[in-house]
């Protein structure tokens, strides 16, 4: 039986835990940097903040939020083998499976609160030169938060079984897979492809996440500025059944490794 109350407690002990002072002043920079992108001269200004604005969305912020996830959470699990700390929490009424959770909802955390303020930036730099926000900016905010959740899920079933090194080597490559995962389905349709190359193809496709449902394409937005709402809460309900399938993977290994003693 999950214990809500001790998984949100480790998860924010793990939250304040990475939010020290250079991380908070690596925050502070990643959001000054993004205003001086939208400050950005060019021919036609409005064309100009329009492009950096896309450049923004479309890459900084997601890419910030999982590079952050990665590098922060790789640490985690790791850390607190090698010091032995897990040994103390577990010999509390804590189970192995209420630490893992708690661990992810930390970096979910913080995975909000770096794509917030950054998307806050950027929502700022816009206003002040007469772009005011509409709703694909705030969608594209929370696709943003969607890819660094799951990766979050990523780096914790890879913590069950790696150090910090690995981790962040595997979830990096993972997470890049997952912007071009979408065009192996062209090789699993190829006639010309033998099966058992397709099986393999397929079992890769599956696995990986596919990105491809967050990124909003210029004609799948409409007059008001939004996607469609089968499109935003697809997205959705993909970044929660994909992570909840990464951590219960992460779960079962975890509860197979034996970290005390």
């Amino acid at each position: 039986m999950l214990d809500f109350h001790v998984i949100k407690t480790i998860g924010q002990y793990t939250f304040l835990r990475i939010m020290t002072g250079w991380f908070l002043r690596l925050l502070g920079g990643g959001a000054v940097l993004v205003m001086i992108i939208l400050f950005l001269g060019g021919p036609d200004p409005e064309e100009a903040l329009i492009s950096h604005r896309a450049d923004v969305l479309d890459y900084i912020l997601p890419l910030a939020g999982m590079l952050i996830v990665i590098v922060m959470g790789a640490t985690e699990i790791p850390r607190d083998i090698d010091t032995r700390t897990i040994m103390i929490l577990l010999s509390k009424p804590l189970t192995k499976i209420d630490y893992l959770l708690g661990k992810y909802v930390g970096l979910v955390y913080v995975a909000g609160v770096t794509v917030a303020l950054m998307g806050v930036a950027c929502i700022v730099g816009c206003a002040v030169q007469g772009m005011m926000p509409d709703w694909n900016i705030l969608q594209k905010i929370v696709f943003a938060f969607l890819q660094a959740a799951i990766v979050a899920a990523v780096v914790i079933t890879l913590s069950t079984r790696l150090n910090e090194i690995p981790i962040i080597f595997f979830a990096a490559g993972y997470a890049v897979l997952g912007f071009f995962i979408f065009y192996l389905h062209a090789f699993v349709m190829d006639p010309h492809f033998p099966e058992t190359v397709k099986l393999v193809i397929r079992l890769i496709y599956y696995a990986v996440p596919n990105m491809r449902y967050f990124q909003i394409a210029p004609e799948e937005v409409s007059r008001e500025g939004f996607v469609s709402a089968v499109h935003f809460f697809s997205a959705i309900l993909y970044a929660a059944a994909y992570s909840a399938v990464a951590l219960v993977l992460a779960s079962r290994s975890f509860l197979t490794r034996h970290v005390a003693g």
